[in-house]
């Protein structure tokens, strides 16, 4: 049985990235080419200068994507709020945009930034970012 893992990070961008359909495009299509390569599902929130992520697969291939993520000049200040053992994947694909409107985030950060929100908050943030089949429809 393969082990799983979770981690939750959030970082500063840096720029415009983030900030245009062009930079968040270009960010989801290569993150979507490398997690299908490396098996890594995940989603990610742009926010006021921040992105939220959680990414999912096998602890070795999380920590490759960590190095890589550490080095990349697009953002800074990556702080990882969790790293946990999961039984399941939340994600189902190797990256998707978290749909939150922004008045739903900053309903849910109440005055706060990305960078200032516990783990368990993050992870609450994130897993309303899955649409249910139901609610697709």
């Amino acid at each position: 049985m393969i082990e799983l893992y979770r981690a939750v990070f959030v970082s500063a961008t840096v720029g415009s990235v983030g900030q245009t359909t062009l930079s968040i495009a270009q960010i989801l299509g290569a993150a979507e080419r490398n997690n299908r390569r490396d098996h890594i599902t995940g989603v990610m929130l742009f926010h006021g200068g921040r992105v939220l992520q959680a990414i999912e697969g096998r602890r070795v291939d999380l920590d490759r994507l960590m190095a890589r993520l550490r080095a990349d000049l697009r953002h800074t200040d990556l702080n990882i709020l969790a790293t946990l053992p999961i039984e399941a994947r939340r994600f189902e694909h190797p990256m998707s945009l978290c749909g939150l409107s922004p008045v739903s985030v900053e309903r849910r950060l109440n005055g706060r930034s990305l960078s200032e929100i516990t783990a368990a908050e993050a992870e609450d943030m994130l897993a309303s970012c899955i649409v249910a089949p139901a609610a697709a429809a």
